[in-house]
């Protein structure tokens, strides 16, 4: 039996390499976790949310004391922290390093008191506190180091409450319907048990210096399917702010009416926030208001139901958020949507989703820096191509002009990167409606049971028969966002020129028609649609528009007289397509037959 000294207090090596230990434990046990989270909701994230959560602590540096070293763990942890389980990890140890920061070394009576204000942190940050869940295991273990610190020596209680640990998460099921009908133990509140599971061994094992597993972030296929119900709430939505004038106490009754599973957990000017809601572009709109958002992440909790339960296809279909289309379309051919990135007024923001096209409109000309664009990181890639290839035996992205954004070659770069699925990337040559127009035919495609390689080659006879066409009123925000000289914009200015903007053959913008006045543009955009339907049947047309406006009507009845059809949609652009096109810009897109 493995012999090992008496430990009465913790020191500052020790409390790090034991943390280190009890984060490895949940490391190696990651994708178990992924596979038995069910709650909140059944999104196969718990494990990769906590090892991404806990291995902040890696980045923290050990201090000169214990008190010093723990609260440099949390604020780590804090800016690290990911899902439900992971931000209420994190409070958990805020509330530790918060009462115990100024110690050189922890005794056990001192880890009992400092306990109690992590479990009463962890409780306040959520809205609706739930039993059955991590909540509960480290408030039974809490209890438990209060129950035996009069052993003093740390080597003794542990191993003691490691088994409280245990019977508490083996009772979870008795707490919580859905786990038990899911015959499983709740995901965060094993992954707290791993914790100190892990933390336990340090010390019971001589206390050597810890060895880190390999930690790979794969996604994992479930290896079956849990008792689980259609997400209440659209989106999983969590933010990092500082600088925050507000309270955690005020930030959290400002979010509470926008949906559930609320949490806010931080201390000061720094918060971590989580919630499921509909309206993320609300949530970011409250929180920039106050602060700033140094970090984002929506989660689109709908899509990741259908794909575990409801899979239509074999074939995953992704695209990125310049594609204009209707979310029913998104929704009824399970389409996947890669967001990107717009820098507005000092917060980076995800396109169309926490940044909608009124909220630019509303403040683009009263702020005096104007937005920047950008492709995902490639992380973003990594992690959608990851998980789409967890569940689908191929896939095909269909992204905007390779012309007017790097989107197309970082995409591919990554696709390379996967060598066990067939993945093909595509370059659209067309933005917006026109893109969305593509990325249907080629939807419609899947569900009609096409194989891969037929899609494909079809993709690439869509695009070119695929057309925008783009009436700007003014070409100050081109101007503005660099996209056309300030000297082409001032002689645009002075004659009133209203182009027709559009994309080339090779996916490049073109100017095919100017004209003096609105009218006179938007019967040249009618003469294009008829020269359109005179090379072959329109299979679709639709109208993409900034803002709603009585021009877009009176357009919208035009196209319906010339075409002598209703349009497919009819519906506003993305944000990142508002910026330069403006408000009043409205456009057809067609698709031959």
């Amino acid at each position: 039996m493995t012999q090992h000294p008496d430990c009465y207090e913790i020191d500052a090596h020790c409390l790090f390499n034991a943390f280190l230990s009890g984060n490895n434990e949940i490391v190696k046990n990651k994708n178990v976790l992924d596979r038995i989270n069910v709650f909140p909701v059944a999104d196969g994230d718990t494990g990769t949310n906590l090892v991404l959560t806990l291995s902040a602590v890696k980045n923290s540096n050990m201090k000169r004391t214990a008190g010093e070293t723990l609260e440099a763990m949390a604020d780590a942890v804090l800016s690290g922290a990911r899902g439900n389980s992971g931000i209420i990890f994190a409070e958990f140890i805020g509330g530790l390093g918060e009462y115990l920061q100024k110690l050189e070394k922890i005794s056990a009576n001192d880890l009992a008191e400092g306990l109690k204000n992590a479990v009463r942190r962890a409780y306040n940050a959520i809205s609706e506190p739930v039993e059955g869940t991590i909540l509960t295991v480290l408030s039974d273990w809490s209890r438990a180091i209060e129950k035996h610190k009069s052993k003093k020596d740390f080597t003794t209680i542990l191993p003691e409450t490691l088994k409280v640990a245990k019977t508490s998460l083996e009772n979870t099921p008795n707490q919580l319907k859905i786990l038990k009908d899911s015959h499983v133990v709740d995901a965060g509140a094993e992954g707290f048990f791993l914790f100190v599971k892990g933390f336990t061994h340090y010390f019971t094992s001589g206390r050597k210096e810890v060895v880190e597993p390999e930690d790979t972030l794969e996604i994992v296929t479930p290896e079956h399917t849990h008792y689980v119900e259609f997400p209440k709430y659209r989106y999983c939505t969590e933010a990092y702010i500082n600088n925050s004038s507000k309270s955690i106490e005020e930030v959290r009754e400002s979010l509470a009416a926008f949906g559930d599973s609320l949490i806010v957990a931080g201390k000061g000017e720094k918060a971590r926030v989580h919630i499921h809601t509909d309206q993320p572009a609300e949530i970011f709109r409250i929180l920039s208001g106050h602060s700033n958002i140094m970090e984002q992440k929506v989660d689109d909790m709908v899509r990741e139901y259908q794909v575990t339960q409801e899979r239509k296809y074999p074939i995953a279909l992704l695209t990125d958020s310049v594609c204009d289309l209707p979310q029913e379309i998104f929704d009824r051919y399970q389409i996947h949507v890669i967001p990107m990135n717009i820098n507005f007024d000092g917060n980076q923001y995800l396109d169309g989703i926490t940044i909608k096209s009124d909220y630019i409109f509303k403040h683009i000309d009263s702020i005096r820096d104007f937005p920047k664009s950008s492709q995902p990181s490639p992380k973003a890639f990594q992690m959608m191509y990851s998980y789409l290839s967890t569940y689908y035996d191929s896939i095909i992205a269909v992204h905007v002009s390779s012309k007017l954004s790097n989107t197309f070659d970082l995409s591919r770069t990554e696709a390379e990167k996967i060598s066990d699925r067939k993945i093909t990337v595509i370059d659209s040559l067309q933005n917006s409606g026109a893109q969305g127009l593509v990325v249907l035919r080629a939807a419609e495609d899947i569900a009609a049971g096409k194989s891969h390689d037929e899609v494909v080659r079809n993709i690439e006879a869509y695009r070119r028969k695929s057309r925008i066409l783009v009436k700007v009123p003014t070409l100050k925000y081109m101007v503005r966002g660099g996209r056309v000289s300030p000297l082409q914009g001032f002689i645009a200015r002075i004659i009133n020129l209203k182009p027709v903007v559009s994309l080339g053959r090779d996916g490049e913008s073109v100017i095919p028609e100017k004209s003096l006045s609105g009218r006179r543009t938007r019967n040249k955009i009618l003469e294009m649609v008829r020269g359109e339907m005179e090379k072959g049947k329109l299979k679709y047309y639709a109208i993409v528009y900034g803002m709603p406006h009585e021009e877009v009507d009176l357009f919208e009845k035009e196209l319906e007289h010339l075409t002598g059809e209703k349009p497919l949609f009819k519906k506003p652009i993305s944000p990142i397509i508002g910026l330069h096109a403006g408000p009043l810009t409205f456009a057809v897109v067609t698709m031959r037959e």
